[in-house]
């Protein structure tokens, strides 16, 4: 069972699992789940019925991808306490009494930006409600499910292939019609493709593994940085981005100014090789044509 299968992430861990496994998705309000998966609807919020989901289904392995998004949480504390919080610790209890595997994905955004290349071992200080929700999460996981794994994503990149956006997607458009576009100039992560994040997802699935392991790409960047390298590879012109510092724009959330991942543990023991922006990119121009990439929206998007 994938949770948030119709979001970014959960789409193509459905659309990967399902190669291999009878894979179920769930999710809440958008059915957006890619063909051919046995979709059921879960509100998280509701303890009682998702016992009642899971103990039906009875699932061997749970991925679970759902999360209430940073502004989201911002803006509505209590649901995001029930669904980023509670909601994992129910799961996780379920999969401790059936004796289930279960994979939590929680976020970079669990650090405070002091740091560069975080590992596993360094203390999480988060900022924003969003990332003291999913560090809470990633505790009531392991403390509900011993042998639970939590594993650390970052800010993801690519095509969606169920619902779900991402600054990718929404920085094309703009770009094929010549319109500005603007871009922190001093804000570092380490990008995942989304396939490679899933693909190395799913591999803990089938894997022992237990406890805190961070995933993502290899390569430390600025969003100006990987904008560039956006436009160099696809063709349109670097002129259009206009770098700001992410200190100029007021966001409902604060977001930490650094929070690159140390993948190091995660290039040990799996064997999905992870890959840094360049190769992504490039990756991804090859898979899709960039010019059937199609968004109508004219809302201004801080990539």
């Amino acid at each position: 069972m994938i949770t948030g299968a119709s979001g970014f992430l959960g789409g193509h861990l459905c659309q990967q699992a399902q190669k291999k496994w009878e894979v179920i998705g769930a999710y809440h309000s958008n059915k957006t789940i890619p063909a051919d998966i046995l979709a059921v609807q879960i509100d998280l919020a509701d303890r009682r019925t998702l016992v009642e989901i899971l103990n039906e289904a009875n699932p061997a392995v749970i991925i679970h991808a759902a999360v209430l998004q940073v502004d989201a949480c911002e803006h509505d504390p209590l649901l995001g306490h029930m669904i980023n919080i509670e909601a994992t610790r129910t799961i996780a209890g379920w999969c401790a009494q059936h004796r289930r595997r279960l994979i939590y994905i929680s976020s970079d955004l669990v650090f405070d930006g002091s740091l560069s290349w975080y590992k596993e071992t360094d203390t999480p200080q988060p900022i924003m409600r969003y990332g003291e929700n999913k560090l809470w999460a990633e505790k009531a996981a392991l403390e509900a499910c011993h042998d639970a794994c939590v594993a650390r994503l970052p800010l993801m990149y690519g095509f969606p292939v169920a619902g779900g956006s991402n600054f990718f997607m929404s920085m094309i458009p703009s770009l094929q019609r010549s319109e500005r576009v603007r871009v922190f100039s001093d804000q570092y992560r380490t990008p995942g493709l989304v396939n490679n994040m899933a693909e190395a997802v799913l591999e803990l699935a089938e894997s022992d593994f237990k406890g805190v392991i961070h995933i993502a790409g290899t390569q430390r960047c600025s969003r100006e940085e990987m904008a560039r390298s956006i436009c160099r590879l696809m063709g349109f012109d670097e002129n259009l981005l206009e770098p700001v510092s992410m200190f100029e724009i007021k966001m409902p959330a604060p977001r930490p100014q650094e929070v690159s991942l140390d993948s190091s543990l995660a290039q040990k023991i799996l064997k999905t090789r992870l890959i840094g922006y360049d190769e992504g990119v490039s990756m991804c121009m090859l898979s899709r044509n960039r010019a059937t990439i199609v968004n109508n929206s004219r809302e201004k998007v801080y990539f």
